[in-house]
Parts: C-alpha cells; structure tokens; sequence
C-alpha cells in the first residue's frame, strides 16, 4: 500500500486548470490573429497596386489613377490615391504610402499598427519615405 502510495505523488502531468490557461492563450492569440491578418492581407493588396502604378503609369497623375482602378478592383478602403506619395529619388518616380491601422481589440483596449511601403528600394531598407519634394 506505501508503495503504490509513492507512484501516484511521482505521476506527473497537467492539470485541468492548466490545461484551460494554455486553451485560453492559444484563443486569445487566435484571436488577435483573426483581427490582424486582414489588414495585412490589405496591406500586401496594396503594395501590389502601387507596383502596379509604377509600372503603368508615366506620370504622377497616371499612377494615381492606376492606383484608384486597382483599389476599386481589390476593395482597398485604407487609403485612396490621393494618399500615395509620389516622388522623384532615384532619378525617375517612386511612389511610397504610410498609414496607420487601428484594430479594436477588446473593451478600449486596441492594437496600432504602422505600414509603410515604396517602390524605391532605399526607402523600403530603412522604413521610411525619402526626404524629397512631392510631385503633382
């Protein structure tokens, strides 16, 4: 009787309670997942139209418009083109956009996060826009 005594305080394992934590974290970042993911899948639709604006467009006025179709094509409602930064850096256009995204989380309690995105390979290494003037 000692002895199986002995077995049962060496038996390991979770507890039920323990359990119900690690359920509750996984639905918890599942969750936050789910609130997240279609932003970035906007943001992804996004950098994909401003490519597309380079590449169709000659001026700023073409890329704005070619941005507006895609936008309209892709339901991209976070910004418009008139929010696209169209610029002259490396010697021909570069268009970069930056915005930020709001997601209600739960109560008052909200995640922000920032997105940005260029064509112009220098801006996209250090995370923001080139310090030139805005073409019209």
């Amino acid at each position: 009787m000692v002895g199986s005594n002995r077995q049962l305080k060496q038996q390991g394992g979770a507890s039920f309670i323990g359990v119900m934590f690690i359920l509750a974290m996984l639905a918890a970042v599942g969750v936050i997942g789910m609130k997240v993911f279609p932003t970035f899948s906007e943001y992804r639709a996004i950098i994909d139209g401003i490519k597309v604006a380079k590449a169709t467009g000659d001026t700023p006025a073409a890329m704005r418009t070619s941005f507006g179709k895609t936008a309209l094509i892709n339901d991209i409602t976070t910004i418009s083109q008139k929010d696209l930064i169209i610029s002259k850096a490396t010697g021909e256009n570069e268009i970069s956009v930056a915005y930020a995204k709001t997601i209600p989380l739960f109560g008052n309690v909200s995640l922000v996060i920032d997105y940005f995105g260029s064509t112009d390979p220098r801006a996209q290494a250090t995370g923001a826009p080139p310090k030139t003037s805005e073409l019209e």
